[in-house]
């Protein structure tokens, strides 16, 4: 019986741990592209400057690209974000790997007092990050559709690896 259930709950502990993985490299993802977004914008308003432009009250909102500004903006503050959603993902993975580890290392000897041991433990740590933990399902759906959609408007063979990445984030939200 125990073992029936050792074999669960490692189940249970590598699809959570892939639930993380796969939040880690959403995010990486997202920080790369919109630092890559607010650059391109940003260039673009340093562009016009350097070309001239003399920007001064009046006629700051006929010059001034504000469309350009505030994607760099966004591209900014969309790069702070996914870059605490990576940190809070890491700390995540961080906690889960050493649970898994103590799996791992308990696996060949473990009796039903160790099993039950672990998983109150990660019954435990469940409940203090359930709030996290629910937005790593929330960010892994979101990152699948973001992922599929770039694959259904893909061209030149960049088609296999985001509907990949975006039926994995979706599979991992939903196990």
């Amino acid at each position: 019986m125990a073992e029936k259930i050792g074999i669960k709950f490692g189940r249970e502990l590598n699809s959570f741990f892939s639930l993380t993985v796969i939040n880690v490299v959403f995010s990486g993802m997202a920080m790369g592209i919109s630092l890559s977004f607010a650059i391109v914008n940003a260039q673009a308003v340093v562009d016009m400057v350097m070309k001239g432009a003399i920007f001064t009250f009046s006629s700051a909102i006929a010059m001034w690209p504000p469309s350009q500004v505030f994607l760099a903006f966004l591209g900014i503050v969309a790069a702070g974000l996914s870059m605490k959603w990576m940190i809070s993902s890491a700390e995540i993975l961080s906690e889960i790997d050493e649970i898994k580890q103590d799996y791992a290392d308990e696996s060949g000897k473990l009796d039903s007092d160790g099993l039950t041991s672990l998983i109150v433990k990660t019954m435990a740590y469940y409940r203090g990050k359930k709030k996290a933990i629910k937005r790593l399902g929330l960010f892994s759906r979101i990152g699948g559709i973001c992922f599929l959609a770039n694959a259904a408007l893909a061209i030149n063979g960049a088609l296999t690896p985001s509907a990949g990445f975006g039926a994995t984030g979706l599979a991992l939200a939903n196990s």
